[in-house]
């Protein structure tokens, strides 16, 4: 029996010509396709005649194009008013029904003709965006030629993907259906053709097994019902059965159909009767295992059922359970497409109706269950004045559970593996259920959901986690991606956006005791004084230091005072590195945690690190406030505390950074007083604790900090006395400890503090000699720290004071030389790190100084 299929043809008048041979080429192809028993019709405009229509001509065309099988359009220079309509009532037909009619899009792309006015180019712009907007583009020719041999190889592939079939094979019978466990496709299933396609290519090659994956309610099963549906003429027997309690029980419950009497047999040779059973019509028969999520029961049945030649489509979670060609891992749904699907639900007619839907969407990962119950749900709270705004707000603030909010509502979900829910939380409790988990794989998935939800690499995270092995980690990971509850792609893990959200709600109440490891860990990599980290450099902390914030937003529900403490370390590596703002948030959300904490230590010492901020971000009165109260904290916490040294110490670093920001304000008395305060107390602690290195290297910046108050106030000789004591105090602990970064760079800024005061005494040898002990040290520390900003700059500061030594006394060829190389270390720090305001007005005035020697030469 012949079977016909009619082509919907569309397009302006301007491609008649086009279309004409487009004609012809379908009647050569009937020609061809006599022996198969298929016709192709081409539906065209002129066809349908002449006569007066009780309705639009154009309505009657319509109603045609609903019996087609393929819709083609040409455009070329416009797109008419009618061939848009069709367009859109194809696209309208194609999505809501099964996908018919197939849709084909080609614009021509020969030299536009004069004839086209602004209206026409109005109305081709219009339809490109239309089609762009649908994640599509057309298929471009340059003749009829062309046009036609493109249509053949699309033509080629509808045969190929069975869309098309021969006559004879259109009305077979469809398969005897052995059993089903529920496989109806859902009334709301769209997209997915390019899935169902890969399906059929994979099991029509020989290779008879294959397994669809994905996380839960992504959309396995109703891929699997639609592919079901569309294949019931390709087999001779089908069956569709629930495994999630095994397949090989769910394979007996065949046995009726088969006549297979299973009484009185043991487990064996229940198993073997069934296998005698099936081999019979294997060759024939499309078996689908639904819900097969244990990783061992698949593998257990490929053992047991190897060889039979029929094709098993299976659904699970599981991954990496079968080779990697017969897996086929689906996504969610795309943007535009999941749209369309909470669209069908839920709408409101309002101008910002559609940015929050995309954030919605967004926020649950195009997630296409969710999607299809949210939506629902939002059409239940809409008689209660619930709005999607308000709905957003919730889900951003409380997560995924709805709670009161929840209402009943139906979905395939729930039918589809077996389980009642009588409402929306329900439903998501069943999606997933974390029963299942070993406790090593819960701890590691709540750790997982506390970071930005993107893809790390193994290493990356044995650093964060630091467990027992890179082995036993390795080994969690995997069997969290294979059971469903993290993506694995290009050797890198990821958990998606939902699972995380579901995680962290899930596991709220042990959060703080999951994450410590985590926190002491991350803390660990950002350890340093703000000149240097202890255990890594400066650029290998960066990635680190941008998780504290996702952390800290996943975690400030319940505060702690470790929480606030990581907020400090990274408030200190970002003030290090320039990062102010960064380092701003940080400091005020330790800030937040120590008062939410009553921790009144980490309270005081985030206020001097607020100064801190504010001091290098130029905001000089808000600085002195936060210091004057952290001061203000310190001395009650002191006078409260007399017997820890720790306070005192704290006290005594208000007091220096008071003097320090008055030194900057002028008020250069102050200053001293500050710092003369400062003295006392390290003196004190210096006397209680001798041995203490902190307080001696802070006893010795103390010279350091009089040195800089007595410059500024003209008093050089005096100012060269505490440079030196300086250089001589802190000389001495690099000796007794050369391996301490810190204090190698403190006895290199000593050197350049008294080779600039000699240098403003005239004394240019002692400076000179200075200023090269400083550059060596720096060069040193630049080195050995190749990503430390201060270091590098430290170095290029050297080669400038060296210049201007040269410089002075005329040697005009090795000032150039310095500044030279003084200029390539600032032009390389103003590329890496912009945001440093110094860096480029250093650059701008060494090359000042390379212009006035160029004159001088």
């Amino acid at each position: 029996m012949q079977q016909t299929y009619r082509i919907f043809l569309a397009s302006s008048y301007e491609l008649k010509a086009d279309r004409e041979q487009f004609e012809i080429f379908i009647a050569r192809q009937n020609n061809l396709l006599k022996d198969k028993n298929v016709y192709l019709q081409v539906v065209l405009w002129e066809d349908i005649g002449g006569e007066v229509y009780q309705t639009h001509k154009q309505d009657h065309y319509n109603k045609e194009l609903k019996s087609c099988d393929i819709f083609v359009m040409l455009y070329w220079s416009k797109v008419g008013k009618f061939t848009n309509i069709e367009f859109d009532r194809a696209l309208g037909q194609f999505r809501f029904t099964d996908h018919n009619p197939k849709i084909y899009v080609f614009e021509k792309i020969a030299p536009l003709p004069k004839t086209q006015n602004d209206v026409d180019k109005d109305s081709l712009v219009a339809f490109k965006k239309k089609y762009a907007d649908e994640g599509q583009f057309p298929i471009q020719y340059k003749d009829a030629e062309e046009l036609t041999g493109l249509f053949k190889t699309n033509l080629d592939k509808l045969f190929a993907d069975k869309y098309l079939l021969e006559g004879s094979n259109k009305h077979k019978n469809p398969a005897e259906c052995l059993y089903t466990d529920g496989n109806s496709v859902p009334i709301g299933f769209i997209g997915r053709d390019d899935e169902l396609k890969a399906i059929r290519e994979k099991l029509n090659k020989g290779g008879s097994l294959m397994l669809i994956n994905a996380e839960g309610g992504i959309g396995k099963t109703s891929l699997a019902a639609k592919y079901w549906e569309e294949s019931l003429s390709d087999y001779k027997y089908n069956a569709w059965l629930f495994c999630e309690v095994g397949i090989i029980p769910a394979l007996k419950k065949l046995a009726p159909k088969l006549d297979v009497d299973l009484a009185g047999l043991n487990e064996e040779q229940q198993t073997e009767a069934m296998k005698q059973a099936l081999m019979p019509i294997a060759n024939d028969t499309l078996l689908v295992l639904d819900n097969a999520n244990t990783a061992d029961d698949i593998k257990e049945f490929i053992k047991v059922f190897r060889g039979f030649g029929w094709h098993v489509l299976l659904t699970s979670r599981c991954h990496a359970v079968l080779e990697k060609e017969q897996e086929l891992h689906i996504e969610h749904l795309p943007p535009f497409l999941a749209k369309e699907l909470f669209e069908k639900n839920y709408k409101e007619e309002t101008t910002e109706f559609d940015t929050l839907l995309d954030r919605l969407l967004a926020a649950i990962g195009y997630h296409t269950l969710l999607t299809e119950i949210f939506s629902k749900n939002l059409a239940e709270l809409r008689d209660i004045g619930e709005t999607l705004a308000k709905f957003l707000n919730d889900l951003e603030t409380k997560g995924l559970y709805l709670e009161e909010r929840s209402f009943n509502i139906r979905t395939d979900y729930t039918l589809n593996v077996h389980k009642i829910a009588d409402h929306t939380d329900a439903i998501i409790e069943i999606l997933y259920d974390f029963t299942a988990l070993e406790e090593s794989e819960r701890y590691y998935l709540v750790n997982l959901a506390l970071l930005p939800a993107v893809n790390y690499d193994l290493k990356f995270l044995a650093q964060l986690f630091d467990p027992a092995t890179i082995i036993n980690l390795k080994k969690i990971l995997d069997s969290l991606f294979q059971k469903g509850w993290l993506g694995y792609a290009e050797s890198s893990y990821r958990i998606s956006p939902v699972i995380q959200k579901l995680v962290l709600q899930r596991n709220k109440d042990s959060l703080r005791q999951d994450s410590e490891r985590l926190l002491i860990n991350l803390g660990e990599k950002l350890d340093g004084d703000g000149t240097y980290l202890t255990n890594l450099s400066y650029s290998e902390a960066a990635y680190f230091a941008r998780l504290v914030p996702v952390i800290t937003k996943n975690l400030e529900v319940n505060p702690f005072k470790l929480l606030g403490q990581l907020n400090d370390r990274s408030g200190v590596y970002n003030l290090a590195v320039g990062n102010l703002f960064e380092a701003k948030s940080a400091i005020e959300k330790y800030r937040e945690i120590a008062i939410a904490v009553d921790d009144e230590k980490g309270l005081s010492i985030s206020y001097t690190r607020l100064g801190d901020v504010l001091l290098e971000l130029g905001d000089l009165t808000n600085a002195v406030d936060f210091y004057e109260k952290g001061r203000d904290l310190n001395e009650m916490l002191n006078n409260r505390y007399l017997r820890d040294a720790s306070y005192k110490h704290s006290l005594s670093i208000s007091y220096e950074r008071l003097g320090d920001i008055h030194v900057r304000l002028k008020n250069l008395e102050k200053a001293l007083e500050f710092y003369e305060r400062e003295n006392e107390l390290i003196g004190q602690l210096c006397n209680e604790y001798p041995e203490s290195l902190s307080f001696r290297a802070a006893s010795a910046i103390f010279y350091e900090k009089l040195g800089s108050v007595y410059i500024r106030l003209y008093e050089i000789e005096k100012a060269l006395n505490y440079f030196q004591k300086f250089n001589e105090s802190i000389g001495k602990l690099y000796k007794e400890h050369p391996s301490y970064v810190y204090y190698k760079n403190a006895l290199a800024v000593s050197f350049e503090r008294l080779g600039s005061t000699h240098f403003s005494l005239g004394d240019l040898v002692m400076a000179f000699d200075c200023f090269q002990k400083f550059n060596e040290l720096k060069k040193q520390l630049y080195h050995e720290h190749p990503n430390n900003t201060d270091f590098k700059n430290g170095f290029a500061i050297s080669h400038d004071n060296l210049g201007d030594v040269y410089n002075r006394n005329s040697e005009i060829k090795m000032a150039k030389h310095h500044y030279q190389k003084a200029m390539v270390l600032w032009e390389e720090l103003v590329v890496t790190t912009p945001q440093i305001a110094e860096f480029q007005r250093c650059l701008t005035m060494i090359g000042k100084k390379l212009s006035d020697l160029a004159d001088i030469i």
